[in-house]
């Protein structure tokens, strides 16, 4: 939970949640490729598509609060909205391929997840591979 001014955002004339909070934003990450991120005058999903090893495609969907947010006299502050965290989005960009390069070291560990770094997708890696034995084991129990 972030409060206090998200990224300059909230300034913009944009309609707010009624009766919500003011100045505030929170960003859960619901599974390792997918975060949502709600403030006071719009919400955001953010998804990364592994391409291949060396690429990743990153998609925003913006969604403003009420009709009267897609006014064409707020047309520049939904772009600013847009801008504004694409340029806090590729802020990012050059340590997570510098990672991504560290992981591709022969001197890297292969194999485990860091518990300090990787937990939330160790709990959605293994949630899947007990979802995948328990569909294995009911068609072999079927069979």
């Amino acid at each position: 939970v972030y409060t206090g001014e998200p990224a300059g955002l909230s300034a913009l004339g944009l309609p707010v949640l009624r009766n919500g909070p003011r100045n505030f934003s929170e960003s859960p990450a619901l599974m390792p490729n997918l975060m949502l991120s709600y403030h006071d005058n719009f919400f955001y999903t953010f998804s990364v598509e592994p391409v291949s090893p060396e690429r990743t495609r990153e998609t925003f969907r913006f969604f403003f609060v009420g009709e009267e947010a897609l006014d064409p006299a707020l047309r520049a502050a939904r772009d600013k909205v847009v801008e504004r965290l694409s340029l806090i989005n590729s802020e990012d960009i050059a340590s997570v391929e510098n990672v991504q390069a560290g992981r591709a070291s022969p001197h890297a560990p292969r194999g485990r997840f860091s518990p300090e770094l990787e937990a939330t997708t160790h709990a959605f890696q293994r949630r899947v591979a007990i979802r995948l034995d328990q569909a294995r084991r009911a068609q072999a129990a079927a069979a």
